[in-house]
């Protein structure tokens, strides 16, 4: 059994939305522990790090997620993190379907489009490791329509294709989260620019009164990125400090 210093030397992570929080902590973590990592993030002033290739894109448009999609096949990468996702401000029940796509491609798409690419050669190797970040707010609706609603989608895909990559050797599963901070993620911005409603969420929503602190999630990200991610596959682990009231 490899020891736990050499687990992650020699796998190839890429991992997307990793300008900041989760995706950024992620990519510090793993490289650290020897990873080789594709960081990818809408600004590279964002990303420095040794160990770590940075490809700067905008996954809005279909054109740089072919761009990001050759990168990636050039790279060979046997582990997935998909970070990317967001609200991005568009916070009306009214959303156009213009509107609705550009959460869609940013909070699925991509992700969707990223494993198409890389599935056919994990499951020749026998060998692969994704995961996805699914959002409490999907059960609890307390974020906008379009977020909640292009977000949900993540689940059902995680069920659906771990069941069936299993037997491969290909683990996808996933994380539904609830408030989380650090590394300048959505929680930080709340809080730096709607103390009011960030301070009313922790005392009402969590019963902690605090935001996960990112750190705190790595134990549980390498569960899901070594052998033990067998036992998680096609599943969701739910990780929100009691945020959650949905059974």
């Amino acid at each position: 059994m490899e020891t736990k210093s050499k687990v992650y030397l020699g796998r190839r992570v890429l991992i997307t939305g990793a300008s900041r929080g989760i995706g950024s902590a992620l990519t510090e973590w793993l490289a650290d522990k020897g990873a080789d990592v594709l960081a990818v993030g809408r600004s590279r002033e964002d990303l420095s790090r040794s160990r770590v290739q940075y490809l700067a894109l905008d996954l809005s448009s279909e054109e740089n997620t072919s761009k990001l999609i050759q990168h990636a096949n050039q790279f060979e990468p046997d582990t997935v993190v998909h970070a990317l996702g967001g609200g991005f401000g568009l916070s009306s029940d009214l959303i156009t379907s213009d509107e609705f796509m550009y959460l869609l491609q940013l909070n699925f798409l991509v992700a969707l489009q990223i494993n198409n690419a890389l599935l056919p050669h994990l499951v020749a190797k026998q060998r692969g490791w994704i995961v996805h970040l699914g959002s409490i707010a999907t059960r609890e609706l307390t974020a906008s329509v379009g977020y909640t609603c292009a977000k949900s989608l993540i689940t059902p895909y995680v069920k659906h294709m771990g069941r069936k990559l299993l037997p491969d050797g290909v683990y996808i599963s996933g994380m539904t989260l609830g408030a989380v901070t650090g590394q300048g993620g959505a929680i930080d911005r709340l809080q730096n620019k709607k103390p009011d409603i960030f301070r009313d969420f922790m005392e009402s929503r969590r019963p902690s009164a605090r935001a996960t602190p990112l750190t705190e999630l790595m134990p549980y990200f390498n569960l899901l990125l070594t052998d033990t991610a067998k036992l998680h596959a096609s599943n969701m682990m739910c990780i929100d400090e009691g945020e959650g009231v949905a059974i």
